[in-house]
């Protein structure tokens, strides 16, 4: 793999070896398809072996895997954007930000993916795991002191009290949960599968103060429904 990662590098279209090649269009055609063959399948291996010792507990190893798969998978983007594997590969490249602890970029690509015109098989999956995404980033917030904690709602509210403006941050979150159940969910599993997925059932029933009828939820948008108490 090592070796992989050296023809890449030195074979790849810009590097000093292509631009060796001159005006030979067979030896550089076979220079950029030896190259791309190879990033591509580090890509892949990356990935697996991360994989594998993810699925070992092997959380560090895999973490440092992840990332090599994740540049792999970016620098095989930027120079084959129209390949045809690109839209899946481009959700590959979510996962490993995801399993990389890179939640912001995770959530950017799950979007992208999500809202792209290029396919739908994976446009459930990048809806769901961008509002997984959103949770993480939330947590950190709140562990580092950037948002308050705020607990669900239970029971009736107020009306003397006066609702407070929801944070940019959870905003998204609501937002991306509204696109899932737009765009995502009819892709995934049913509506009320994917609600009860992601717990939004039971939130609603908290701040309902009330059995929640996930239908209407997934008709009118949770961003209609949700509140912070």
């Amino acid at each position: 793999n090592a070796a992989r990662d050296v023809l890449v590098a030195n074979y790849g279209k810009g590097t000093p070896s292509y631009k060796r090649f001159g005006n030979d269009s067979e030896a550089l055609n076979q220079a950029e398809t030896l190259a791309r063959t190879n990033l591509y399948s580090a890509a892949l291996y990356y990935h697996q072996q991360a994989s594998e010792y993810y699925s070992q507990e092997k959380q560090e190893v895999a973490l440092q895997y992840f990332k090599a798969a994740s540049t792999a998978y970016r620098n095989y983007l930027e120079r084959y954007p129209h390949d045809k594997n690109a839209y899946e590969l481009s959700y590959y490249l979510a996962e490993t930000y995801y399993y990389s602890l890179r939640f912001e970029d995770a959530v950017a690509q799950y979007e992208a993916v999500r809202d792209s015109p290029a396919g739908t098989h994976y446009r459930g999956e990048a809806g769901l795991n961008a509002v997984y995404a959103y949770e993480k980033i939330i947590e950190q917030a709140v562990q580092t002191g950037r948002l308050e904690k705020r607990e669900i709602f239970a029971g009736k509210r107020d009306p003397n009290i006066k609702p407070e403006p929801i944070p940019e941050l959870r905003q998204k979150y609501i937002t991306a949960i509204d696109r899932f159940l737009d765009r995502g969910a009819d892709h995934f599993v049913d509506r009320r599968a994917g609600l009860a997925g992601i717990g939004i059932d039971r939130q609603a029933e908290y701040l309902l103060g009330q059995r929640a009828d996930v239908d209407t939820v997934a008709r009118e948008g949770l961003g209609r429904v949700f509140a912070f108490g």
